[in-house]
């Protein structure tokens, strides 16, 4: 992972792309944001992504759709989901099965958001590390 994390915010809402955008732009990230889930599947397949936020509610690709598709392409590529309190159940199942790394609540709080999104980019950096003291260990 680069000094310059890239997240790709992913949402068919375009004022909070924006908003997610504002908030996130003052840190140190490389914001790539898209409202179409075709989009950040090709995103996800020409560069490095370290992060995808997606909060996708059109029934042609899903938040899980998405995520899986994700998966597969990148499997290093960390997913946050935002779920309101009645998804909690489904995306409950999805972190046991790591086919997302983090939940964020909705509505979401952007100090948590951001502490989210640094202590996902952690792990992801921690996991990274371990694996390399294995492989030179």
């Amino acid at each position: 992972m680069n000094c310059q994390p890239t997240v790709l915010i992913v949402d068919d809402e375009r004022h909070i792309l924006n908003t997610l955008s504002r908030t996130l732009r003052s840190k140190n990230y490389r914001l790539l944001t898209t409202d179409s889930a075709k989009t950040a599947v090709d995103i996800v397949n020409s560069r490095p992504v370290d992060l995808v936020i997606a909060d996708l509610k059109r029934p042609v690709l899903n938040n899980h759709q998405l995520m899986r598709i994700v998966r597969l392409i990148s499997p290093r590529t960390q997913c946050i989901i935002p779920g309101a309190t009645d998804s909690c159940r489904a995306r409950k199942a999805e972190l046991k099965n790591r086919e997302i790394d983090a939940l964020i609540a909705k509505p979401w709080n952007r100090d948590d958001l951001k502490q989210t999104i640094r202590f996902t980019l952690a792990a992801k950096l921690s996991r990274y590390q371990a694996n390399l003291y294995q492989m030179t260990g």
